[in-house]
């Protein structure tokens, strides 16, 4: 269905037999610091390599060009462990309209000395290999109970979405004092499933979540 957004790419594929793609994705490193056994990066045997920084950053000025209009740096590696990502991330958002990056997101603390897993699942902090607390960001209790650990940082990746007063849990964290890192979909995720269901985002709007960090 995402074609009908791209009748120009469809003609010029039909016409020519070959087009080049509107999405990209790319592995800018094939390095990680986790050992998922269930993912691809497993299969290959754990290859250290890496993309070259100069080349690459020429290859996005050549792929903009052609008319890429969407990048996720994803693939079999975490892209966050490349030494040049915080180039390619801004140099890409210049160049091309979307840009995505598919992280296990814990890649730049991995020599933390502290590190605290917070759920509410007990089978979810199963799979943590560190430190947990069995609790629900959505209960006051909870944030009493952070007070009195010491720690610089609160990271939270695609869970506070579901909250059920996400001003509340915002709240709470300035109340914390610390910084905060959070990656949070908003109601434009399956917007376009959403409208052909005839159905109304259970997830909060960009507008509300600024609103409320």
């Amino acid at each position: 269905h995402k074609l009908i957004y791209h009748y120009d790419r469809v003609c010029e594929f039909l016409k020519n037999g070959d087009c080049y793609p509107i999405y990209m994705e790319i592995s800018p490193i094939g390095s990680c610091n986790h050992r998922c056994i269930f993912c691809a990066y497993d299969y290959i045997g754990y290859p250290n390599r890496k993309l070259e920084t100069k080349r690459f950053l020429k290859f996005i000025d050549e792929i903009a060009k052609a008319g890429v209009k969407s990048l996720v740096y994803a693939g079999e590696g975490e892209p966050l462990l490349h030494p040049d990502i915080d180039k390619f991330i801004v140099y890409t958002k210049e160049k091309i309209i979307d840009l995505g990056c598919g992280s296990e997101g814990l890649c730049k603390y991995k020599n933390f000395e502290f590190y605290l897993g917070i759920d509410k699942s007990k089978k979810m902090l199963s799979l943590n290999p560190c430190h947990t607390l069995l609790l629900d960001f959505n209960n006051p209790l909870t944030w009493q109970k952070l007070k009195k650990y010491n720690y610089e940082q609160i990271v939270s990746f695609s869970a506070l979405q579901w909250a059920t007063d996400l001003e509340f849990i915002f709240n709470e964290i300035k109340k914390q004092n610390k910084s905060f890192l959070v990656a949070i979909f908003t109601s434009n995720t399956f917007k376009t499933l959403h409208s052909y269901l005839k159905i109304t985002s259970p997830i909060y709007s960009k507008e509300d979540i600024l609103k409320f960090s």
